[in-house]
């Protein structure tokens, strides 16, 4: 999404990132202080969906699918 964080938040962030992007040998670039932003959020995002019994199954079906794809092992 373009424009999720005001500028006083983006700096916020690449002031926290900074040290990460370092450790990592890269340059401490708004792109690469972003994308290490980026890559921590998605790998520290966890979902939980609750409802119904019916619906329920669909969505194990659904999501079976995707972890089947990701390569990755689920046990309900």
């Amino acid at each position: 999404m373009p424009n999720i964080f005001a500028q006083d938040e983006l700096d916020t962030i690449f002031s926290a990132m900074k040290p990460v992007v370092l450790d990592l040998g890269l340059q401490p670039t708004k792109a690469n202080l972003y994308s290490a932003f980026t890559k921590r959020v998605r790998a520290n995002t966890h979902s939980v969906v609750c409802m119904r019994y019916v619906a329920a199954y669909v969505v194990f079906k659904f999501f079976s699918y995707l972890l089947l794809h990701n390569g990755q092992l689920a046990l309900f």
